[in-house]
């Protein structure tokens, strides 16, 4: 029961950050043609936050690009949220989706490896109040003295664009903004009950996200607002 406990930790930790795919259902696959860029694509794009919980500045970054299956993949900077884990970020059509490399995480004895996923997180096509689903499941191995255990894991986000109008962020009017909506639940085969995360983003027409709520069973609770940003 301890080991499931840390399994299911280490999980919610992964859900916290807003993939080599083990296997992927999304009831709208294909993205369909983009309404337009939400969240612009290309190394050294860079937005800087404010972490309102905190008065922390936060800056996300993407840092580099690879190509898979055709499909640009561009990976974010490392941050407390992200901890140890490669995340990606891609667009197809409408769909922007995020990848999660591989994790490896050594703490209390354990040595937790969790397989990488990909997910869609927001699709900017999607008429407002319209919920779409995707998922991804994968396994989980925790090691320690010699010995190993594996489980199976299963991450589900159920979205939703709540509207489409301007909207003003630190003192700044944006005038094509799309808030969404996004809950991350994940669930361990033979574990009872699940850990969830919803997040609420704003993103901007050819600026990206401008703000983002997280808030989640564990604790976890963080409000982010842009402070500048910059485009390549």
């Amino acid at each position: 029961m301890k080991k499931l406990k840390l399994t299911a930790k280490v999980l919610f930790m992964l859900l916290a950050v807003v993939v080599s795919s083990c296997s992927s259902d999304d009831e709208n696959s294909g993205g369909g043609t983009s309404a337009g860029d939400y969240y612009p694509l290309a190394v050294n794009n860079s937005w800087t936050y404010e972490n309102l919980d905190t008065g922390e500045t936060v800056e996300s970054r993407f840092v580099d690009t690879e190509q898979q299956g055709g499909i640009s993949y561009y990976q974010l900077n490392s941050n407390e949220f992200l901890a140890q884990a490669s995340v990606w970020i891609s667009k197809d059509g409408g769909n922007y989706n995020q990848r999660v490399d591989d994790l490896v995480i050594e703490q209390f004895g354990f040595t937790t490896t969790t397989e990488g996923y990909e997910i869609t997180i927001f699709k900017d096509n999607a008429p407002v109040g319209q919920t779409w689903t995707d998922s991804a499941t994968f396994n989980i191995v925790l090691a320690a003295q010699g010995q190993s255990q594996t489980s199976t894991a299963t991450v589900a986000v159920t979205g939703e664009n709540l509207f489409i109008g301007s909207a003003t962020v630190n003192g700044v009017t944006y005038p094509d903004v799309i808030k969404a909506r996004y809950t991350l639940e994940s669930t361990v085969l033979g574990q009872p009950g699940s850990s969830a995360v919803v997040t609420e983003m704003w993103f901007a027409k050819d600026v990206g996200p401008i703000k983002s709520t997280t808030t989640g069973g564990n604790g976890i609770s963080q409000t982010l607002e842009l402070q500048t940003y910059s485009l390549n």
